[in-house]
């Protein structure tokens, strides 16, 4: 027999502004790059190192993405 983990999972979806927003607003239960509480995000963690946050760290990923694409491509098969 097969070892295997089981365990369950929760999904959030929020809106990368409204995190600072939320972690005010629920300061005993979410924390947005702070420690401590049972649920935390932080900008660290996601995307790789460096500076920002994750919403810029997305915008900067996405547009390397498309501007390698392009080069590999070319502008014309990208264009809508």
């Amino acid at each position: 027999m097969a070892h295997s983990f089981r365990y369950r999972l929760c999904y959030v979806c929020v809106v990368l502004e409204e995190l600072p927003r939320i972690a005010r607003h629920l300061p005993l239960l979410f924390a947005y790059n702070g420690h401590w509480q049972p649920f935390a995000l932080r900008d660290a963690d996601y995307l790789g190192p460096g500076p920002g946050s994750i919403r810029e760290k997305l915008i900067r990923t996405v547009r390397d993405h498309v501007r390698s694409a392009r080069t590999v491509l070319g502008p014309a098969s990208t264009a809508s």
